[in-house]
């Protein structure tokens, strides 16, 4: 069988790396327009290409890419695949309610009709970056716009061993993801907003959090520098579009506030120390990340700026623009993923 996986990102190298591991016998592509990703897939050992190859070349097409701006990066990537009769395109990245249909009637535009032609699911990609990534421990969620578009995406998805949850119609494949990521953004804003109240009221958030989480069916989240990385502002911004729910705009609300919060408790210093700079804590990623954010805005008024991060090297840190912290190196403030603190020469190892 030949794959091809369109979007060498961070999603498109995991399912290219469980391709290879789960699928040995297979041929296995990458697509993408970013040549430095693919001689870096080539590096590795991986055949990729900015050109897509030709449609009676691939069995299946995997679709992880990126869902920048209203969608056109995925639609130029739709356009480009002519799926030969028969073969499976299957879209893992997250997208809005009805995205599914639209990219059937883009095929069917131009004479391939989805179920007839070929065979279109929706299958959004589900790890826990950080946690738990391994998909064959991660149940799935998958629907096709026709009974036999779902068939075909059983039996590719099943022989990668992904357990499977099948639904009827893509909009709850579509839904599932973006109300999944909801939910925790829902949780982290709600915690924010209880780190603010105790903030002004003296009180401890981290001794609230411990007891509020000796129940056993409770779980309050921790806080951060505010709700970053890629997936969940924008997926609440998906459902946003669907739901048009106020609970939502407060919640985004809620995140703002805390986020200036974290810029006027900065400002009590003229040296300060990130501790922490990924998106999340254990995830080796920047993207979005709300204390480099900070950082940058801080250097801009005029902090003097130390960061360290156990994931990133003291180079990377600097190619940042900030000072990489040496053990013993005093500064007035301390900001540990989101707990900010006045410095008094305490032991920071």
């Amino acid at each position: 069988m030949n794959i091809c996986v369109v979007g060498a990102g961070r999603i498109g190298l995991h399912v290219l790396t469980h391709l290879r591991r789960g699928r040995p016998g297979d041929s296995v592509a990458a697509v993408d327009l970013d040549q430095s990703k693919v001689e870096g897939l080539a590096a590795r050992g991986w055949t990729a290409s900015t050109s897509y190859p030709a449609g009676d070349a691939v069995d299946v097409w995997i679709l992880c890419v990126s869902t920048g701006p209203e969608l056109a990066w995925l639609f130029d990537a739709v356009s480009r695949i002519a799926p030969k009769p028969g073969a499976l395109v299957t879209v893992e990245s997250t997208i809005p309610v009805g995205t599914t249909r639209r990219i059937a009637a883009a095929f069917e535009q131009r004479g391939a009709k989805a179920g007839r032609d070929f065979h279109l699911v929706h299958a959004p990609h589900r790890v826990l970056f950080g946690a738990e990534e391994d998909p064959a421990r991660i149940v799935r969620v998958i629907a096709g716009m026709t009974e036999t578009c779902l068939d075909a995406g059983i039996r590719f998805y099943a022989g990668c061993g992904i357990p499977l949850h099948p639904v009827t119609r893509p909009e709850i494949a579509e839904l599932s993801k973006i109300v999944e990521n909801s939910i925790r953004y829902l949780e982290i804003s709600f915690a924010e907003t209880l780190s603010l109240a105790c903030s002004e009221a003296g009180l401890d958030f981290d001794e609230l959090r411990e007891a509020v989480n000796t129940k056993t069916n409770v779980h309050l989240a921790d806080v951060d520098y505010g709700i970053g990385g890629e997936c969940l502002p924008k997926d609440l911004e998906f459902l946003q579009s669907w739901l048009q729910s106020p609970l939502l705009a407060e919640a985004e609300k809620a995140d703002l506030r805390y986020r200036e919060h974290m810029r006027r408790a900065a400002r009590n210093f003229g040296k300060i120390l990130l501790d922490g700079l990924t998106y999340k804590p254990g995830v080796r990623s920047l993207q979005g990340s709300r204390a480099v954010e900070l950082g940058l805005e801080l250097l801009r008024l005029g902090t003097e700026v130390y960061a360290r991060d156990p994931l990133l090297t003291a180079e990377e840190i600097a190619a940042l623009g900030f000072r990489p912290w040496r053990e013993g190196q005093p500064v007035d403030g301390i900001c540990r993923r989101g707990k900010w603190q006045a410095e008094e020469r305490r032991d920071l190892r």
